[in-house]
């Protein structure tokens, strides 16, 4: 959910490591673009065009998701996850990667049977318009990832792998809670 800097090139990524995608973002313009052209990545002084073609802005019409990746701003979470609850099922996997606090917490209060994983990235990216992002740091971003709570841990290796083969360096970091503390605090 929003496939705006980082949710595009998370969305690029999960595409190339095998994954269904359908982006899901509220910019209009944005999503056709997408949809009419791929999602265009600039990347030292090239053009990249990512294999990544459905995108809407209506969740009803993305269907049943075995995956949800939120990227949308903490302020604006509860009402994304509403959004998308039709196509929730009992095993759709939750992933947060967005900067702050309580997100993970949030995800777990609104879908208390779904498995949770949260994180934080080092990659950075840029929108330079619809349909074009400037990834900043792909070669030395690391992605890391945690489940939140007890549980089957498959969700979060299958999702570390996933990033791993779209082109993403992921890990398994059980110290997530730590680490998100530090972004927190370097970023305020």
């Amino acid at each position: 959910m929003n496939t705006g800097a980082l949710g595009g090139l998370f969305a690029h990524h999960l595409v190339l490591g095998g994954a269904e995608v359908c982006a899901l973002d509220i910019w209009q313009e944005h999503v056709e673009a997408i949809s009419r052209d791929g999602l265009r990545l600039q990347v030292d002084g090239r053009e990249i065009v990512s294999p990544l073609r459905r995108a809407t802005t209506s969740p009803q019409d993305a269907g049943i998701a075995d995956l949800v990746v939120l990227f949308v701003k903490g302020y604006d979470s509860r009402e994304a996850l509403e959004s998308v609850r039709p196509a929730i099922t009992p095993h759709t996997v939750f992933v947060t990667l967005q900067n702050g606090l309580g997100n993970p917490q949030l995800v777990r209060e609104m879908f208390p049977a779904n498995p949770v994983l949260f994180g934080l990235t080092t990659l950075t990216s840029d929108v330079l318009g619809p349909g074009r992002i400037e990834p900043r740091s792909t070669a030395s971003g690391v992605t890391d990832v945690w489940a939140l709570g007890e549980g089957d841990t498959a969700p979060l290796q299958s999702f570390v792998a996933l990033l791993n083969r779209g082109g993403i360096s992921a890990r398994v970091n059980p110290q997530i809670e730590l680490s998100v503390w530090k972004k927190l605090v370097v970023n305020c």
